[in-house]
Formats: C-alpha cells, sequence, structure tokens
C-alpha cells in the first residue's frame, strides 16, 4: 500500500480552512492508502497519530502528534531512532502561506518527494497579486487597471483610478484585508486594514454590478481537464471570506448558466494560463465579468480551497478520484525529473587553489 502524506495548516490565515480541506482529504482517500496526516505548526511537522480529527487540532497537544522531518524521499521522527517511512507523495492542502508561496514546495523538491501542487516558482508567482499581474499582461490577458502602493505617501495613486477603488494585501488569500473605498477617508482605513496583512498592497479599479466566475483545471497522463464554471452570488461589495465560509455564505451556480462563448472562452484560457504558467496540481482561476460583458482574469489560486473538487463533479470526477489522479500526476512529474542531468565531471575542485583563490592553478 501507497504511503501518501497530507500536509495541513501553516502560518496563514487560511489555516483553518486547511485543516478543513485536509479532513475532507483524508476521509475520501484513507481506505485506498495509508495516510499519514501532518500538521504545519510553527515552522515544524507534526504526525498526528492514529486518525485525523479536528479536535485534535483546536486543543493541539504534543502527546496527540510525533514531531517529523522529510528528507531523501522519507518522512523521518525528529529525536527517535524509529525507521524512516518512505513517502510516495505529499498532497499539499496548505492554503495560503508557505503552502501557496511555494515554500513547501521547496521542501519536498529537497527531500526527493513527489508532491501534487504547482513548482516553486509559479506557486511564489501566483502568491503574489501584483508579480500575478505583470505576468497576466505580459501574456495579453485582460486584467482590471491597477495601482500598487508600498506606503502611505502612495495612496494619491490609488486615487488615479477613480473611486471606487479596492485594496487587497498584496500576498494573501481569501479576500483576507480586502475592503472598498469611495473617499479619502476609506481609502486611508481601506490600506490601514491592508497593511496588516502585508506591506505591499494592491489598489484595483473596484467594479460595480459585476459577476464573479471561477474555473478550475488541473493535469492527468498529459491532458489539461477543465473543470465547470462557477457563478458566485454574494449580499456584499466582493467575495470576502465571510461569504466563503461563514454562516451566510454565497450562492454558487455549478455550472454557471452563462453565454456558450462566454463558457468556451473562460475555459480557453484557465488551460491556457496552466499550460504558459507551467503550473502544476489543482488550480481555481477566478474572473470577474463586468456589467458591460468585459472579462478579466483576476487570482489565481494554486492550492485553492476543497481543491476545488466540486467544479469537477461534472466531469464525473469525485474528490478521491481527484486525489488519487493528483498524485499519480505528481508521482510521474517526479520521475521525468529524475531523469534530468543534474551534474557532470570536472577538474574545478581538484584545479582550485584555495590559498590564491585561482582556478587553473595546481599547488
Amino acid at each position: 500500500m501507497k504511503n501518501y502524506v497530507i500536509t495541513f495548516g501553516g502560518e496563514s490565515c487560511e489555516h483553518d480552512v486547511s485543516v478543513i480541506t485536509a479532513l475532507s482529504a483524508y476521509n475520501a482517500i484513507n481506505r485506498q492508502f495509508n495516510i499519514l496526516s501532518v500538521y504545519l505548526k510553527n515552522a515544524s511537522f507534526f504526525l498526528c497519530k492514529k486518525s485525523l480529527k479536528i479536535e485534535k487540532i483546536v486543543n493541539f497537544s504534543k502527546k496527540n502528534f510525533e514531531e517529523v522531518f522529510f528528507s531523501d524521499g522519507e518522512m523521518r521522527f525528529v529525536g527517535k531512532r524509529k525507521k524512516g517511512v518512505r513517502i510516495d507523495c505529499a498532497i499539499n492542502c496548505n492554503h495560503g502561506g508557505g503552502g501557496e508561496s511555494g515554500a513547501l514546495a521547496g521542501v519536498f523538491e529537497l527531500a526527493d518527494i513527489p508532491y501534487t501542487s504547482a513548482g516553486v516558482f509559479p506557486s511564489a508567482l501566483y502568491m503574489d497579486k501584483v508579480f500575478t499581474k505583470y505576468f497576466l499582461e505580459k501574456k495579453k490577458f485582460p486584467v482590471v487597471p491597477y495601482k500598487i502602493i508600498r506606503g502611505e505617501n502612495d495612496l494619491s495613486v490609488a486615487e488615479e483610478l477613480d473611486y471606487p477603488v479596492i485594496l487587497k494585501p498584496a500576498r494573501q488569500g481569501s479576500s483576507i484585508g480586502i475592503s472598498v473605498a469611495t473617499n479619502a477617508e476609506e481609502l486611508k482605513n481601506a490600506y490601514e486594514l491592508a497593511k496588516k496583512f502585508d506591506e505591499k498592497v494592491l489598489a484595483e479599479k473596484a467594479l460595480e454590478n459585476f459577476t464573479e466566475l471561477n474555473c478550475a483545471a488541473y493535469r492527468h497522463n498529459g491532458e489539461i481537464i477543465v473543470g465547470d464554471i462557477e457563478k458566485i452570488e454574494t449580499k456584499g461589495e466582493f467575495y470576502d471570506f465571510d461569504s466563503k465560509y461563514g454562516k451566510e455564505g454565497a450562492t454558487r451556480e455549478i455550472p454557471a448558466v452563462i453565454e456558450e462563448k462566454l463558457a468556451e472562452r473562460i475555459k480557453k484560457i484557465t488551460a491556457d494560463i496552466y499550460r504558459f504558467s507551467e503550473l502544476c496540481g489543482v488550480v481555481r482561476i477566478d474572473f470577474l465579468l463586468s456589467d458591460k460583458g468585459k472579462l478579466y482574469v483576476n487570482e489565481i489560486n494554486t492550492v485553492p480551497g476543497s481543491l476545488a473538487f466540486y467544479l469537477f463533479k461534472g466531469q464525473g470526477i469525485n474528490l478521491s478520484r481527484l486525489l488519487c489522479d493528483l498524485a499519480e500526476e505528481g508521482i510521474a512529474r517526479f520521475e521525468k525529473k529524475k531523469k534530468i542531468v543534474t551534474s557532470f565531471d570536472n577538474n574545478i575542485l581538484s584545479e582550485f587553489n584555495a590559498s590564491k583563490l585561482e582556478f587553473g592553478v595546481k599547488k
């Protein structure tokens, strides 16, 4: 039986959502594989003893966990002589923070362990909303007009967009720290909120009477599988954290009842961005449709909530199937990468004269 690690938690405002995603993933495949639930807390990894339950996270105690680390294709135990466990694949359920910034991908790269999410570079790129804009513009994808705020003295640049404007922490997810401003006083308050979560703030022209549409994709057996489109209807000004995860929630229409040409365009852009960005794992791309019918790419989520499994139900793909596909693809990608040559014979060290700090001079 294969050993799969499910990682979750971490230093992120999306910590609790990550726990729920991990629990769903665990319940979906724990009978098919040997699942090792690893909780990231205070920059350390903790293996959950026995089954994963929310109570163990809410009332965290080290007696319910064993501290572990990853090295040479294995999960190993800190301070213990226990034999390491060979890991076939790591399933990344860490939303935001290190899980989505590429840091966790880097850990598994160095540890020689296959993993299910996007690689280091695209993860880091799309975690930053400003760099996301740069890349999308370079590739001629439509984005909402924006400005970058790096300090209170830069607030005037946001006003160049004309009110209303929306301010967002550049490297935060789940609409955390986001607010809309319709005048100078509200702009200052919006900035004060956003800068609590990031020193770099993105200001965008706030669309009015717009529609939010989401689409997701992942790769399996070399084919990019694009899911259904969902339409989001919220009671607030935008799709904020409470709308996503609160009791009131938001209305989701899946598949979205929209014009066929619009649906085709959204799915094509989703597949194109996935391909151009060399993405891996499941990725959700969020779109905004203005009341004048103009479509914009809003954000790219490389570790989306619930792994966006609900967007693939129309293709007959449930969470269990999705996770199996992601793990298979992660392993195949790992095996392919192992064939790449990473060293070559040379005489640099043998000919290096340390006393003279020169190359090619023998002692």
